[in-house]
């Protein structure tokens, strides 16, 4: 048996020929609760067909968001976010996002028109 995401079900029998990923011996077994969420973030960007060329703004930076934009940013994509917690804009901005904007300032507003249209809005 092995966790994935089968409506409510919290444990399902995968057969040989899921997508499955053997993860190495020594992996910290606390990290495994992100792959849920990026999941969750992936399915979002194939759904939306985030490519390369495209201008996707992320309202909000917490783990979803976060993933959406990494997510976006390697199929190519021109990635602009927003938050009010600056740590999470500086983490975004480490792992590759293009634009980082604090909702809370006077700017903002401005600067995300200013990077408009947007054809995709997570």
């Amino acid at each position: 048996m092995v966790h994935t995401s089968v409506g409510h079900n919290g444990w399902n029998v995968a057969g040989q020929n899921s997508l499955l990923v053997k993860l190495p011996a020594g992996i910290n077994r606390k990290f495994c609760a992100l792959f849920g969420v990026a999941g969750v973030a992936l399915r979002c960007v194939r759904r939306m067909r985030v490519s390369h060329g495209g201008n996707v703004f992320v309202a909000g930076q917490g783990p979803i968001g976060h993933f959406v934009a990494q997510m976006a940013r390697a199929a190519g994509a021109k990635v602009t976010v927003t938050d009010r917690l600056q740590n999470r804009l500086d983490m975004a901005k480490k792992n590759g996002v293009h634009i980082t904007r604090n909702i809370d300032d006077k700017e903002t507003e401005a600067h995300l028109i200013e990077g408009s249209p947007y054809n995709i809005r997570l």
